[in-house]
């Protein structure tokens, strides 16, 4: 059957339907139960078609392209982020030494139904100094903080007159998109606990794996991953006529750099928030990074205080969650609140 969506563990180059629960998708081993740390990486992309020639631009280039992703974790806000652009780039281009590649990272996951999307667009609509300014802006970006590239945070960042006019026009305006979607697809990932075992339910697991997200339906039967570049099975390197593609990797571990912690939790509060008067909320990325410590610090007990109480209640934690707790219960700006529980070993009665 053809899809627009593909699993592949990461030990196969075979592509099995997302919602496959087969052994050979070696389902029980890859499963993310409760508690545990999981993040998601944009490993690949390729646009094996011109645009630029289809709308007629009349200059002779190749595609000017901007990759984002959407995320949506059951219970929190959706996060968009960016991970490329660039002008000219080569039709049939296998893109895949993105600055920014995490899309999502889990510190313990609580069987929430996830939702990730990509998007790659064609940017068809500005001018050329508009153009210059925003590939400017991203490549500093990049160098830089790669991983604060939030659009919800742009608003709030000085950055010159020209990118953010670039930027509003991108963003701001969904009714005059100046762009065509080369890809537009996403998944939708259920918790195991969640879902029927029945391997013929069509309700796709969240696990450990690959995904490929295709612009058009195709037979998974014909292709294969070479690591993470999708091609035909009969003629390696190739894939169908005007396929755009991009693969997805979901590992185990977590981002926990600074420099993705701090904006992605900062674009989290923003998405809660949004609609608040901007006057309020500084132009900076480093106030909110100190400002609103208070407001981490807070989530930080609202998990420890949680997972004590299911403590008590005789309920094992898993490994993960169990290192969580130690990790927030180190954590210098909590002490004084620690201190006043009557039992913060865990030792059940």
């Amino acid at each position: 059957m053809a899809e627009t969506e593909w699993f592949t563990p990461h030990s196969s180059k075979e592509l099995f339907h997302t919602y496959d629960k087969s052994q050979a998708t070696g389902y029980l081993d890859n499963q993310i139960t409760v508690g545990k740390q999981f993040n998601i990486k944009l490993k690949t992309a390729r646009v094996t078609k011109n645009y630029d020639e289809e709308l007629s631009l009349g200059d002779g280039k190749d595609n000017d392209l901007l990759i984002l992703s959407n995320t949506h974790l059951e219970g929190q806000p959706k996060i968009q982020r960016i991970h490329y652009y660039e002008n000219n780039v080569e039709r049939g281009k296998v893109l895949d030494d993105f600055p920014s590649e995490v899309i999502f990272s889990c510190n313990s996951y609580q069987e929430g139904t996830l939702l990730v999307g990509i998007e790659i667009l064609e940017i068809d609509d500005l001018d050329s100094d508009q153009r210059s300014k925003l590939k400017g802006f991203f490549q500093e970006t990049a160098i830089t903080k790669a991983s604060q590239v939030f659009p919800i945070i742009f608003p709030y960042v000085k950055v010159g007159a020209k990118v953010a006019g670039g930027l509003w026009q991108l963003f701001s305006k969904p009714n005059q998109k100046p762009y065509s979607g080369v890809l537009e697809e996403d998944v939708c990932l259920y918790a195991s606990g969640r879902i029927t075992a029945n391997t013929n339910s069509e309700e796709s697991p969240l696990r450990y794996g690959k995904y490929t997200l295709v612009s058009k339906a195709i037979d998974g039967i014909q292709y294969e991953l070479d690591r993470y570049k999708l091609q035909l099975k009969s003629e390696p390197d190739k894939v169908e006529k005007d396929l755009a593609y991009a693969v997805l990797s979901l590992e185990e571990g977590i981002a926990s750099s600074e420099d993705f912690e701090t904006p992605t939790r900062v674009a989290t509060l923003l998405a809660e928030i949004n609609g608040n008067d901007s006057e309020r909320v500084s132009s900076s990325i480093d106030y909110f990074g100190k400002k609103l410590e208070p407001y981490w610090n807070f989530k930080d007990l609202e998990t420890y205080l949680n997972l004590l109480e299911r403590e008590r209640s005789r309920e094992v934690l898993s490994p993960q969650e169990t290192k969580l707790k130690e990790e927030i219960s180190r954590q210098p700006a909590l002490q004084r609140f620690l201190s006043f529980l009557p039992e913060r070993s865990g030792d059940r009665p």
